[in-house]
């Protein structure tokens, strides 16, 4: 018994040990390197049944800027499994976690981001052994006001939300301060390394696939359809 629990206490030791709080860069205006806008485009980067399936949505093309009914969210995530921004929603959800950090769009026509809580040095947990991968994702408010509640709404996605958007930036991989004095910058113009969506890159928000009604015409064949089977098995 008195192994076992010493075993059970060495495991959460090295695990306590294998993370760490860094600090990375999160203040007012990251401003030209971090934009958003929104795509006439189904969301295909993610597979699954948030996206996928037709090559032109019903969505709107423009930058997302601030307004009553156009509000929307942005979040820094960090990964220690992945390199890439995640293509499938599985991946999203296991391999990707929420730092905190949020920003919504500003409230200028070139659809630039603002931190929501603009801060000198923002703390993300990380492994303490070297680069990390971070990347933004945004989304359209009618989803949600947090990221909790987006990936609960993409990971149970039925389509009956309409003009709902969502996206990934480019990864980036960074190694976090480890003095919340000065934290590590994330954003940049064209430095490898740094997450950057300029004006001609800019980070895409994809509509979700919504949920395909048929039109009144394919209805009515259906129906017709029917109709005809219904007689010719009552004429046999």
């Amino acid at each position: 018994m008195k192994k076992t629990v010493l075993a059970t206490l060495l495991a959460v030791g090295v695990s306590s040990l294998g993370f760490a709080q860094g600090y990375v860069t999160w203040n007012a205006s990251p401003g030209q390197f971090v934009i958003g806008q929104t795509n006439s485009t189904v969301y295909s980067g993610l597979s699954g049944a948030v996206g996928g399936g037709q090559s032109t949505g019903s969505g709107t093309v423009g930058n997302t800027v601030g307004g009553a009914t156009s509000l929307y969210y942005y979040d820094l995530l960090v990964s220690t499994a992945d390199s890439a921004s995640p293509t499938a929603m599985a991946d999203l959800s296991a391999n990707w976690s929420d730092t905190g950090l949020m920003m919504t769009n500003g409230p200028a026509a070139n659809g630039r981001l603002n931190p929501s809580t603009p801060i000198s040095a923002g703390a993300v947990s990380w492994s303490g052994s070297g680069a990390e991968e971070f990347m933004l994702v945004g989304w359209s408010a009618n989803l949600g006001t947090t990221y909790a509640t987006v990936l609960n709404e993409l990971n149970h996605w039925n389509g009956s939300l309409a003009n709902a958007f969502f996206g990934e930036s480019s990864a980036a991989s960074i190694v976090p301060s480890s003095t919340s004095t000065a934290g590590v910058t994330l954003f940049g113009s064209a430095v490898s390394g740094l997450i950057s969506n300029t004006g001609a890159s800019p980070m895409e928000l994809f509509e979700l696939q919504p949920t395909i009604i048929p039109e009144p015409g394919t209805m009515a064949l259906a129906v017709l359809g029917g109709a005809s089977m219904l007689l010719f098995r009552r004429k046999k």
